[in-house]
């Protein structure tokens, strides 16, 4: 499979930023074919600046470029749990896609100050291509505010979403991979001897990621647990979300929950590990939201009542700690 050109772009309540550090790109001979899109479920990311973007690409690009929604459960980043969830979901898509083979590359132009710390950092760790950040005149960034215009104007999106590239500067951030040392920055985390590994403790303990004694600070103990979590991850799937198998039964099942169960499993979709979704039967109530199957499968539990359907998610995982992963990866598009 050939070498793909990944772009991850933290995204908050400036969506310019996005196709903005595209054409910035594409201008130096870099043609970006997959943009995943890092963001909170702010409702109006969610409900109106994704369907903007999910539009201008379609009449700008025209459909040489994927467009990957991917948001944490929570609307903002309002706690340091909230952080985590964003690096960890940052972690993900970089790690998943760097083992594949892609070339990865970072844009910190979107979001909050702390997404674009979260989003430099996992380059740093895990060897981004680039790490760019994207600038623009005044009174051009003015040019984004009415975003309910844009919904109207096709033209003021255009111009909005795509100022001429000489008016532009695209910073590249300096990336200095930590991946090589991973396993020993794993290692000394997790309190195994340090023989062979001084520099990597002397660099652990200088970021007080690590005390004196060599146990890790919360900090080392948060890292740690991303990091462990993250390796748990399977291969990605080689199908594009726009090519993946939905089927949705009409049986038994009422239009608004059809509904329902489609707009979650095309959230689904955008995940990296699955490869197709169908409704199936069940006739117990369960408290449950999902349920790993022997196959590896996931069920998810979308409505839980006596009797309905639910949503059978085949991924790409092969032991239950991935099928789990994976599971619990996919909580949000239930949950939003």
């Amino acid at each position: 499979m050939a070498k793909r050109n990944i772009l991850l772009s933290s995204l908050g309540l400036s969506p310019a930023v996005v196709t903005e550090t595209i054409d910035a790109l594409q201008n130096t001979g870099l043609q970006i074919n997959t943009v995943v899109l890092l963001s909170t479920s702010n409702e109006r990311i969610i409900d109106t600046y994704v369907p903007l973007l999910h539009e201008d690409f379609m009449e700008t690009y025209q459909g040489k470029v994927e467009l990957i929604p991917a948001p944490i459960a929570s609307d903002d980043i309002w706690t340091a749990q909230d952080n985590l969830d964003f690096i960890k979901l940052a972690t993900t898509f970089l790690n998943t896609y760097r083992k594949r083979g892609d070339n990865v590359y970072v844009s910190i132009a979107g979001g909050r100050k702390t997404m674009s710390a979260a989003m430099a950092i996992v380059a740093q760790l895990f060897g981004a291509k680039g790490l760019y950040h994207v600038l623009v005149p005044e009174e051009i960034e003015r040019k984004r505010l009415d975003y309910e215009e844009l919904k109207k104007s096709p033209k003021a999106r255009r111009e909005a979403f795509h100022p001429d590239v000489l008016c532009m500067e695209l910073v590249s951030i300096p990336v200095v991979g930590l991946f090589p040392y991973m396993s020993q920055i794993t290692s000394v985390l997790q309190g195994e001897s340090a023989k062979d590994r001084a520099d990597v403790t002397d660099l652990l303990r200088e970021n007080e990621l690590i005390d004196e004694e060599g146990k890790p600070t919360q900090t080392g103990r948060d890292l740690l647990a991303i990091l462990s979590d993250v390796e748990t991850a399977p291969e990605a799937s080689t199908t594009p979300p726009s090519k993946k198998e939905i089927r949705i039964s009409e049986h038994n099942i009422r239009k608004v929950d059809r509904k329902k169960m489609q707009t979650v499993a095309e959230r689904m979709c955008y995940s990296p590990f699955v490869n197709r979704i169908a409704t199936t039967d069940w006739n117990s109530q369960t408290n449950q939201q999902y349920r790993v199957n022997e196959d590896r499968s996931i069920t998810f539990f979308i409505r839980k009542t006596k009797k309905g359907s639910t949503l059978k998610v085949f991924t790409t995982a092969t032991t239950r700690a991935q099928a789990e992963y994976v599971a619990t990866s996919l909580l949000p598009c239930v949950n939003q």
